[in-house]
């Protein structure tokens, strides 16, 4: 949802340094983003390699 607000932003943004701050907000969001799924990923197969106990 957030990302939706963002990108919103730049559609509503008057001038270049609204612009530029949406661009930063939505730079943000999709880094957050990234390292949050990542995270979940690894998580996830760890929980997977310690549930079948492989070596």
């Amino acid at each position: 949802m957030a990302l939706f607000q963002t990108v919103g932003a730049i559609g509503e943004a008057e001038g270049p340094v609204a612009h530029a701050e949406a661009l930063l907000a939505t730079l943000i969001v999709l880094v957050a983003a990234t390292a949050l799924m990542c995270g979940l990923l690894f998580v996830g197969i760890a929980l997977t390699l310690w549930a079948v106990s492989w070596p």
